[in-house]
C-alpha cells in the first residue's frame, strides 16, 4: 500500500512539474482552478516534513464548509482574478489552514516571497503555488477594503493559517495584509510602502533574475561545448578506424 501511494504521488508530481495536471473539481469547490492540486493541509514531495500529496483525481477531496473560491466581480480592483469568500458567517478566532508545500526555510525555497508563499511556524515556509486549498486565494486588503478582516498566523498544528480578526458576513471576501517585505519585493501597493521602495524592490528582483539567467546560459554553453567535444572525439575515432583498415 505504501509503495503504491509513493508511486501515485510521483506520477502526480510529474504531471504537476510538466504543467499537464488538470482536475475537474466538483461544483462545491466553486472556482478552484483545475490546474491546482487541492490539498487540505501542508504536504512534502519527499514525504519528510509532511505527508505526500494525494492525487485529487483518484481520491476526491472535501472542500471547506466555511469558505469558497469565487471570481472577483466586475468593478473589483482584481476583476478577472480569484478571491476567497465566506460561505457562512465567520467570527473572530476562526482559522483556515494555509495549505501547500512545506519547506524548512527561505534558503530551501526558491519561491519565497512569490505570490503564494507564506511564512510558517519554526521558520518554515508554505508555498501554495502548485498544491493549495482555498486560503491561497485570500487577497491583499489594500484597495479593496479600509482594513484587513484576517491575518496570516503561524501555528504549530497547521504550520500556517488565515485567522479571522473581525466578523465576516456570508459572501464577504477574506482579506489580509501581505506585509511590508512582500509588498516591497513584489510591487504590491501598501499604505506604508512608498512607490520608490516598490521600484527598488522590482530592481532587486530583476537583478536576481538576471543573475539566474546568466547562470543558466553559462550552464547551457558548457553543455554545448561538452556535446561538441564528444562529437569531435567520435568523429576522430571514426577517421582513425577507417585509416587503419
Amino acid at each position: 500500500m505504501a509503495a503504491h501511494a509513493c508511486a501515485a504521488s510521483r506520477a502526480l508530481q510529474a504531471a504537476v512539474a510538466s504543467r499537464s495536471f488538470r482536475c475537474r473539481y466538483h461544483e462545491a469547490f466553486g472556482a478552484f482552478p483545475q490546474d491546482r492540486v487541492f490539498v487540505p493541509g501542508v504536504v512534502d514531495a519527499k514525504g519528510l516534513l509532511a505527508p505526500l500529496p494525494a492525487d485529487p483525481r483518484a481520491q476526491a477531496p472535501v472542500p471547506s464548509p466555511h469558505v469558497l473560491v469565487a471570481p472577483c466581480p466586475a468593478g473589483h480592483p482584481l476583476a478577472g482574478q480569484l478571491r476567497c469568500t465566506a460561505r457562512r458567517a465567520l467570527a473572530p478566532g476562526f482559522s483556515l489552514p494555509y495549505a501547500g508545500e512545506l519547506y524548512r526555510g527561505r534558503s530551501d525555497h526558491h519561491y519565497y516571497s512569490s505570490t503564494y508563499s507564506c511564512s510558517a511556524s519554526g521558520g518554515m515556509v508554505v508555498d501554495g503555488l502548485r498544491y493549495c486549498n482555498e486560503a491561497a486565494f485570500v487577497n491583499h486588503y489594500y484597495g479593496i477594503a479600509d482594513s484587513p478582516n484576517c491575518r496570516l498566523a503561524e501555528c504549530e498544528q497547521a504550520k500556517a493559517a488565515v485567522s479571522v480578526v473581525s466578523p465576516i458576513a456570508p459572501g464577504e471576501e477574506l482579506l489580509v495584509d501581505y506585509g511590508l517585505e512582500y509588498c516591497t519585493r513584489n510591487q504590491v501597493p501598501h499604505p506604508d510602502v512608498p512607490a520608490w521602495a516598490r521600484d527598488f524592490g522590482a530592481l532587486a528582483r530583476l537583478t536576481e533574475l538576471s543573475g539566474r539567467l546568466a547562470s543558466l546560459e553559462a550552464e547551457l554553453a558548457g553543455a554545448r561545448r561538452r556535446q561538441q567535444a564528444a562529437c569531435s572525439s567520435r568523429e576522430d575515432l571514426g577517421l582513425r578506424w577507417r585509416a587503419s583498415r
